[in-house]
C-alpha cells in the first residue's frame, strides 16, 4: 500500500490573478486576471496530482468550455484592418507585437515545440454586411532559422523554403453565457463595475453547423474568435510566417499575418501536474442531442450501446474527452457508474461491461491520438453515497443506514478488486462530496456571526457522516484513497464560527476545499 500523503495546495489561478488586477507594477498579471475573469466558466472542484502520483493540489479551477484556456493573455489592443471591417480586442500569449501595416494586421507569437499557443480577435463589419463569410488559414513557411550559438536573438539566417510547415490551426467562434449567481472569488476580488455577468464562455469550431461562422456577418456587430495553433514534435526551431484570411462579399480579404517563433524546447507529452476536469456526461447528452432533452429521457443505467442515439452519444462523449485531453486536462466522468444489482439477502453484483467499454480506452490510451492514458480516475459511487447526504431521523432510517453502510463497503471492495485487476487502482481516488453546509444550516461564512446551535449541530453531523463514509472506504480496501470537499482549517477568520476541526476527519487523504476560503498556510501543514 502506498503511504498516505498530505496535500500541498495553492489558491485558484483566477483568485490569485484578480488580486493583481489593479497593481500597476504587474501589467502581465493584470492582463491575465482580465483574461481569466472574462473566460471563466463554471467552477469545478479539482484534484491535481504530481508526477510521482502524490496529490499536490486540490482547488477549484475554471476553464473555458471545450478549449481549456491555459495560456497567459496580453492586454487588449485595438487595431484596424481594411476598409470593410475592423479587428479589435486581440489577446495573445506573453506580450505579442501587434503591428498595423496598411491593409494587414500582424500578431507575433512564441511557442515551444509540442505546445499550443492561442490568441483572440474580434471582427466587426462596418457599414455593409459581410456575406458568404469564410475563414482560411495561410500555410506557414520558415523565414529564419534560429542561431542558438550567436550572442543575439537577432542573429538569424533568413531563407525561403519551398515546402510549407504544417501547424494545425483550430479557429473557434466565442459565445457569451448569462451568469445569474456570481462566484465568491469575483465578489471578493473584482470591483462591481468590472464584473462581467455575460462572459465569453463557450467556444464552437467555426466549421460547426450550429454556432459556428455565420454566412453573413452583420454590420456594427462584433464577432469574437479564438485561435489555437499547435507546434507538433519534429518542428525545427526558427521563425515562421503564416496567417488567417477572412473572405466575403467579393471584397479583398481581411488578413491577420502571424509570425511564430519556435524556440528549441520540447514540452513533454504529459504535464507534471495533472488537472482533473469533471464532466457531466448526461448533461452533455441533453444539451447536444434534442431527443434526450425532454422529461423522462434520462438513462436508467449508463449503458447506451443499444440506445437509438447510442452511436451519436458515443461520438459526442469521445470528442469532448479528446478535446479536454488535447488541452492537457485530465477529463473524468464522476457520475458514470456500472450496473449494480442487489438482492433482499444483501447480495450485491456489479456488471462492469458497459462501464469498461467507456473507461477502458481512456485509461489505456486507445481513446486519444497520442495514445497517452489518463493517469487518474474516480471510483464510481456518486449515487451510492446519497444516504450520507442527510443524517438518520429515526430508528427505521438508522437501521437502513447500517445496512446501507454494509452494502457500500461490499460495493467499494468490488470496485477495488476490479480496479486492481485492470491496473487502475494506483491512480484512483474515492471522492466524498459530503457538504459541510447542509440545507437549513445557519453556519455560513458570509454572516460574520456565530452559528446557531442548530447550525453547529448540523455541521457536526456532516463531519460525522464524512468520517463514517471515510471509515467505510478504509474497511472496504486500505489501498483506496479518500478525497473530501471540506476545509481542514479553522473558519473563524472568515466569520464561520463553530466549524469542526480537521481532527474530526482523520481518514481523509486528499483535501479538496472550495477555493474562495482557501488558506495556503493551513493547507501546507
Amino acid at each position: 500500500m502506498e503511504p498516505r500523503r498530505n496535500l500541498v495546495a495553492r489558491p485558484p489561478a483566477s483568485s490569485v490573478l484578480e488580486r493583481f488586477r489593479t497593481t500597476p507594477e504587474e501589467p502581465e498579471l493584470r492582463a491575465s486576471a482580465r483574461a481569466m475573469h472574462r473566460a471563466r466558466a463554471s467552477s469545478i472542484s479539482t484534484l491535481l496530482f504530481g508526477p510521482s502520483g502524490s496529490v499536490v493540489l486540490a482547488v477549484s479551477i475554471s476553464f473555458l468550455v471545450l478549449s481549456g484556456l491555459a495560456c497567459r493573455s496580453a492586454a487588449p489592443v485595438s487595431i484596424r484592418a481594411g476598409s470593410i471591417a475592423s479587428f479589435s480586442g486581440v489577446h495573445a500569449p506573453g506580450a505579442p507585437s501587434l503591428v498595423e501595416e496598411g491593409e494587414r494586421t500582424r500578431v507575433s507569437l512564441r511557442a515551444m515545440i509540442n505546445e499550443v499557443v492561442s490568441f483572440r480577435f474580434e471582427l466587426t463589419p462596418k457599414s455593409t454586411p459581410l456575406r458568404n463569410a469564410s475563414l482560411h488559414v495561410r500555410p506557414f513557411r520558415m523565414t529564419g532559422r534560429r542561431n542558438d550559438l550567436g550572442t543575439s536573438a537577432a542573429a538569424r539566417v533568413h531563407e525561403a523554403l519551398s515546402e510549407p510547415s504544417v501547424f494545425p490551426v483550430t479557429v473557434y467562434r466565442m459565445h457569451r453565457v448569462h451568469v445569474r449567481h456570481l462566484p465568491g472569488w469575483m465578489i471578493r476580488f473584482v470591483d462591481p463595475a468590472d464584473r462581467d455577468t455575460e462572459p465569453e464562455d463557450v467556444l464552437v469550431p467555426v466549421s460547426a453547423p450550429r454556432g459556428g461562422l455565420a454566412e453573413t456577418l452583420e454590420p456594427g456587430r462584433s464577432y469574437p474568435f479564438w485561435v489555437d495553433l499547435f507546434v507538433p514534435k519534429g518542428t525545427e526551431a526558427g521563425v515562421y510566417d503564416g496567417g488567417l484570411e477572412v473572405r466575403g462579399g467579393g471584397s479583398p480579404p481581411l488578413v491577420v499575418d502571424i509570425t511564430l517563433e519556435v524556440v528549441p524546447v520540447v514540452l513533454p507529452d504529459e504535464a507534471d501536474v495533472q488537472v482533473l476536469a469533471p464532466l457531466d456526461h448526461e448533461q452533455l447528452f441533453r444539451h447536444h442531442i434534442p431527443t434526450l432533452s425532454g422529461a423522462g429521457s434520462a438513462l436508467a443505467v449508463d449503458d447506451w450501446r443499444g440506445h437509438p442515439e447510442g452511436k451519436r452519444m458515443h461520438a459526442l462523449l469521445r470528442a469532448t474527452l479528446r478535446e479536454l485531453h488535447r488541452h492537457r486536462l485530465t477529463p473524468v466522468l464522476p457520475d458514470l457508474t456500472p450496473k449494480i444489482t442487489t438482492r433482499p439477502g444483501g447480495e450485491l453484483s456489479v456488471d462492469w461491461t458497459a462501464y469498461d467499454a467507456v473507461v477502458g480506452p481512456l485509461l489505456d490510451g486507445r481513446a486519444f491520438s497520442d495514445r497517452l492514458p489518463l493517469r487518474r480516475w474516480p471510483v464510481p459511487l456518486s449515487e451510492l453515497l446519497a444516504s450520507y447526504e442527510r443524517p438518520p431521523t429515526g430508528q427505521r432510517d438508522a437501521e437502513f443506514s447500517r445496512r446501507y453502510r454494509s452494502m457500500l463497503i461490499r460495493y467499494l471492495a468490488a470496485c477495488a478488486d476490479h480496479f486492481r485487476e485492470t491496473g487502475w487502482l494506483a491512480g484512483s481516488y474515492v471522492f466524498l462530496d459530503v457538504s459541510p453546509c447542509p440545507a437549513g444550516s445557519t453556519a455560513e461564512p458570509s454572516s460574520g456571526r456565530a452559528a446557531s446551535a442548530d447550525g453547529s449541530a448540523a455541521l457536526a453531523s456532516c463531519f460525522e457522516r464524512l468520517a463514517d463514509a471515510a471509515d467505510a472506504v478504509r474497511r472496504a480496501d486500505p489501498d483506496l484513497r479518500v478525497a473530501a470537499a471540506v476545509w481542514p482549517q479553522s473558519m473563524e477568520p472568515y466569520g464561520w464560527f463553530g466549524y469542526p476541526e480537521s481532527s474530526s476527519c482523520p481518514d481523509v487523504d486528499i483535501w479538496a476545499p472550495p477555493a474562495q476560503f482557501f488558506d495556503p498556510t493551513a493547507m501546507t501543514r
